[in-house]
């Protein structure tokens, strides 16, 4: 296979406020190979960072899962590895399918886990519904916006759970976004 890429004369990298500037017309062309190869390779694996997590939260159920030591005891005795390679396995498939289809960013939840669209933008739209409550109860949202990443997740997947307009109002701004991406005329921006 063959393709044709543009490439920037530089990339800059950066990392704790520092940054290197890499030449890329010094850079031989089977490295610049290696690098997206290794590039796509982190990119699907990384996906699977969160596969025991998810498939705890799969089988212990919201309420079991909030206690590290259910979570602890069914990742721990090695009893359900193939379930978590499985797991790893889909999230994985997820990334790649979305890389395929053109979409380089795959949301995720606060274990790691690779989420449907839906349920993405259910999440942002009770996320903003949650902080517009807790600002008109409270004055501000810091009662939402103090979580960790893993508390905000299971606040927002519990309220979405008793608000189903939520869902129903994601699948229509889904929809609608679909819809606008698919009447996007592509020889109009040179493509």
């Amino acid at each position: 296979m063959e393709y044709t890429i543009t490439l920037p004369d530089t990339l800059t990298v950066e990392s704790r406020t520092k940054s290197v500037d890499l030449d890329l017309r010094k850079i031989d062309e089977s490295i610049l190979v290696k690098a997206v190869l290794h590039g796509l390779t982190q990119k699907i694996a990384d996906a699977a960072a969160g596969a025991s997590q998810a498939a705890a939260r799969t089988a212990l159920g919201e309420e079991k899962f909030k206690s590290k030591a259910n979570v602890k005891e069914w990742t721990g005795d090695g009893s359900n590895w193939a379930i978590i390679m499985e797991t790893g396995k889909d999230m994985m498939q997820l990334v790649a399918d979305r890389l395929a289809d053109g979409d380089w960013g795959v949301v995720r939840s606060g274990g790691g886990a690779g989420v449907s669209p839906l349920v993405a933008k259910a999440r942002q739209l009770a996320a903003v519904l949650i902080k517009g409550l807790l600002v008109k109860r409270d004055g501000n949202a810091k009662a939402y916006t103090g979580l960790n990443t893993g508390e905000k997740v299971a606040t927002l997947d519990k309220y979405i759970a008793a608000n189903e307009s939520i869902l129903v109002q994601a699948q229509k701004e889904l929809d609608a976004m679909k819809a606008q991406a698919e009447s996007v005329d592509l020889g109009q921006l040179g493509l």
